[in-house]
């Protein structure tokens, strides 16, 4: 992971959920990553994975959980 942010003062989110990607855990069909997230301090929104879907996003900002 140090390797992959070395140099980097910022990082894209495309390029962060590669990164979640890269470190994803899988021990056993019933024991590996649930989700992976990244979390927007800006405007208090996330991107999240699951079930190592990385293809398919899901973008949700505090208004979804209204």
């Amino acid at each position: 992971m140090k390797n992959a942010l070395e140099g980097k003062s910022e990082i894209t989110h495309e390029y962060a959920m590669d990164i979640l990607e890269q470190v994803y855990q899988y021990i056993s069909p019933t024991i590996f990553t649930d989700w992976s997230v990244i979390y927007y301090q800006n405007d208090f929104t996330m991107d999240v994975a699951t079930n190592k879907d990385f293809d398919n996003v899901y973008h949700l900002a505090p208004k979804d959980f209204k």
